[in-house]
């Protein structure tokens, strides 16, 4: 077993640690900006452990090649689609305006009535 046997199981056993985390955490946190945050960061790391782990083992560079683009796409896409979430979640979330019989208009975060049409 050489060193490079010893730093890919250990990059293996860290992103299986952090699955592990972002699973716990996604069931435990009780707030959707939570589970967001609990479902990209640790997840992020994960996957950046695992693809290194697996890059190392390869050993081939066009197999390498593949996995540092699939790597770094996921680093773009995983934080920009959980701001999107986010911010999906945070504008369908108005409270209604007469409270909790849903007898009154919705009112977006300026304060607006969203169904009425602008001029």
């Amino acid at each position: 077993m050489s060193i490079l046997d010893l730093i890919s199981a250990f990059l293996f056993l860290g992103g299986a640690a952090f699955a592990l985390i972002s699973a716990i955490g996604l069931h435990r946190m009780p707030d959707t900006f939570q589970r967001l945050h609990v479902a990209t960061k640790p997840a992020t790391l994960s996957i950046a452990c695992t693809f290194v782990a697996a890059a190392i083992q390869l050993g081939d560079r066009a197999d390498t090649s593949i996995l540092m683009v699939a790597l770094v796409l996921q680093f773009i896409t995983a934080p920009v689609a959980a701001h999107l979430l986010g911010s999906s979640v945070e504008r369908e979330s108005a409270i209604p305006e007469s409270g909790d019989d849903g007898g009154g208009t919705a009112r977006d975060q300026s304060g607006n009535d969203p169904t009425t049409p602008r001029n």
